[in-house]
């Protein structure tokens, strides 16, 4: 998330809706200490409100302004939710909770939300830029393009917009397009550690991982905190074989985004590479926790496994991978190795057999491929 740069909306109080005597005197007195920014004791009055009356929409949302404020972000999202249920045509609160969703990377729950108070303010340029913004963060870069583009006629030199504009055009191989933003960034007064990470990546996308990693440094010596910083120096050292350095780098991003999916990914792939094989089954549990049927993770489970002398283990993870993946003649060939450990020779034999097979349909196909010019 483009944290180091994006200030998120100031959010929303609404209007007073008196249902009971006690309970609009109590609102009231929440509206004014909220008004106040006294958060504690606006809550409590809100509480107090619902007490009485569970369905007080104006409170309950409210209640989530609050709790947002004091940074209780999940009880704000529940909060919020909640408010929802009860008067679904009120449009602001959908721009509040995604806002929270967006904050806390929940990206796919972000952009359903923000697609929804689009529906009734499709001219609301935060929201768009939020929306383009998360699309980014779960590679739908075509859709975030689509977004983001328009924004930029209120917004030109947003360094956040930019950057994730570029982005998105280097993962759709707009090469010329993202150039022209690491230009535009690096004139910019808060954008040239942004215009040093964008080069970095546009580096890595042309497999110049040595220049990436020079670019990539001077953004971190500009601001450490840039997003994704070292996880794209960390596949940088994965890319040139520097596994150890690789480890340093992804340890670093994991600190700052504990539920990133592809870095745990990449720390339990590079410490079973160096055998390390407990730190790689810690990292193989959190990945999976995340994405329990992630095919190249589970793979990286039964290796694990197979080198603990767990092999019976191992055999019902790589038996998974090969059900999800049965055209890949490595996972094949690694069965053929388990079951050949457990004493099954005529199913490792069919396993081997089979790795060959696609192993010669992979060489051929690279064969009949044309020659590049």
């Amino acid at each position: 998330m483009l944290y180091f740069i994006l200030t998120l909306l100031t959010l929303t109080v609404l209007g007073n809706a008196p249902q009971t005597t006690d309970a609009s005197a109590q609102f009231n007195r929440g509206v004014a200490l909220q008004q106040e920014n006294k958060w504690t004791e606006a809550a409590e009055e809100y509480r107090a409100v619902l007490k009485r009356k569970p369905d007080h929409v104006e409170a309950q949302a409210n209640l989530g302004v609050v709790l947002a404020r004091m940074g209780k972000t999940d009880e704000a999202i529940i909060a919020y939710e909640t408010a929802l249920k009860l008067a679904p045509h009120l449009t602001p609160i959908y721009l509040n909770l995604g806002i929270l969703y967006f904050r806390i990377n929940e990206f796919e729950k972000a952009i359903n939300t923000f697609d929804k108070f689009l529906e009734t303010n499709p001219s609301h340029l935060q929201a768009r830029q939020l929306l383009g913004l998360s699309l980014v963060e779960i590679s739908y870069n075509t859709a975030a393009i689509e977004q983001l583009v328009p924004t930029l006629a209120v917004a030109p030199n947003d360094p956040a917009i930019l950057y994730s504009l570029g982005l998105a055009y280097i993962r759709t191989n707009q090469l010329k397009e993202a150039e022209g933003l690491i230009q535009k960034l690096a004139v910019l007064p808060t954008g040239l550690a942004v215009s040093h990470l964008l080069k970095g990546q546009l580096q890595l996308a042309r497999f110049e991982f040595e220049k990436a990693i020079i670019d990539l440094k001077k953004a971190g010596e500009l601001n450490p905190e840039l997003p994704r910083l070292h996880y794209s120096i960390g596949l940088c050292y994965y890319k040139l074989g520097l596994n150890k350095a690789g480890l340093s780098a992804f340890e670093a991003e994991v600190k700052q985004r504990p539920k990133d999916f592809t870095t745990l990914y990449y720390l339990a792939l590079l410490h079973e590479a160096e055998g390390n094989l407990d730190p790689a089954k810690q990292y193989v549990d959190l990945a999976l926790a995340m994405q329990p049927n992630s095919v190249e993770v589970i793979t990286i489970l039964g290796k694990v496994l197979s080198r603990q002398g767990k092999n019976a283990e191992a055999a019902i993870a790589i038996e998974k991978a090969v059900a999800q993946d049965p055209k890949d003649s490595l996972k094949h060939y690694l069965l053929g190795k388990i079951y050949r450990e457990l004493g099954r020779r005529d199913d490792s034999n069919r396993e081997f057999n089979e790795a060959r097979r696609l192993k010669a349909e992979e060489t051929q196909t690279d064969r009949n491929k044309p020659a590049k010019p």
